[in-house]
């Protein structure tokens, strides 16, 4: 017969009760004391062992969700971050109103639409008075700049968006000046056409 201490190997606490009665009982009386303690220690041993064993098991549960958790953060920080999106630079002509007008001064419209195609869709800056501001039409509002000069006749057209420029537009008048950007869209011997124009410091 084994002493009751080794029956923890078998798992159970009933395993542990009842071979504790049967070696009391082949033990008599005086064997009754020792096989007690030995059962209550049994019975100690036992619930620390199922105290414990649920702890033991979280634990490796726990590495493996905290795992999980840097595997993740891992395949967020290897993926590359969208870019930006970037807005195109603005190229500026080096030539004024008067010199882009000058390329198309005694040529055929079809040789001045070669000489000009290099600068259409550059910006150009003008500051001059105001020469006339035309009713809003498929919402844009034409305003128009005066380079004259003498005998020669040189406008700038410039396009803006009415429902942007609207308020700022409709309280000019004709000899305010101004000052402007937009992107060269025409070149020819009446003038010269910017769009997407935008007043500078109005």
């Amino acid at each position: 017969m084994k002493h009751p201490l080794t029956i923890l190997s078998g798992g159970g606490g009933a395993m542990i009760l009842a071979g504790g009665v049967e070696y009391a009982l082949s033990l008599g009386t005086s064997g009754l004391l020792p096989v007690a303690t030995g059962i209550v220690t049994a019975f100690l041993l036992l619930i620390l062992q199922r105290t414990l064993t649920p702890k033991q098991e979280k634990e490796p549960h726990t590495g493996h969700i905290v795992d999980s958790k840097r595997d993740k953060e891992g395949d967020s920080k290897a993926q590359p971050e969208s870019p930006l999106p970037v807005e195109s630079e603005r190229i500026f002509s080096r030539r004024t109103p008067e010199e882009l007008i000058a390329l198309v001064k005694d040529q055929t419209e079809w040789a001045a639409s070669d000489l000009t195609k290099p600068h259409i869709g550059t910006w150009l800056r003008i500051e001059r008075p105001i020469y006339d501001i035309n009713p809003p039409d498929d919402n844009t509002v034409i305003v128009t700049v005066d380079f004259s000069r003498g005998y020669s006749s040189l406008l700038v057209f410039l396009s803006f968006d009415e429902t942007h420029w609207r308020d700022r537009l409709r309280i000019l008048t004709t000899g305010d000046r101004i000052t402007a950007i937009g992107k060269i869209s025409q070149i020819n011997k009446i003038g010269i056409s910017l769009e997407e124009c935008e007043l500078i410091g109005h």
